[in-house]
């Protein structure tokens, strides 16, 4: 049986990286797709899980955790002996440096792109 369930959209989303650190951790997963262009994320059952209607979602211990970044600082604690985030301060500030760049800057040009091919 799985640890984690992992909800996603049929498309490349945030969620690629909860399913990255998830295999680099050696934690086993299952994947539910959840496709918006059929209203799936509104559902009552989904909203339960995020009010927000939104992904990435994982599911651990029956408790939905949301948000890509919060998630992946979550499963970091959960795995102590093989960190991915670094503890140096310099280092902290460079891997959020990069992040936020990424999110700011990159993302919304994907998400634009993803939308201009539908």
């Amino acid at each position: 049986m799985a640890d984690f369930i992992l909800y996603t959209y049929p498309f490349p989303t945030r969620a690629e990286r909860i399913s990255w650190l998830l295999r680099e951790l050696n934690f086993t997963y299952t994947v539910n797709v959840i496709n918006p262009a059929h209203g799936e994320q509104k559902t009552a059952q989904f909203t339960q899980l995020n009010p927000n209607a939104k992904m990435p979602v994982v599911v651990y211990q029956g408790k939905a955790y949301t948000e890509s970044l919060a998630i992946l600082e979550w499963l970091n604690k959960l795995h102590p002996e093989r960190p991915f985030i670094p503890t140096q301060p310099e280092q902290i500030y460079t891997l959020r440096q990069a992040l936020s760049y990424g999110m700011t800057e990159i993302e919304p040009y994907c998400g634009s792109w993803h939308s201009q091919r539908n």
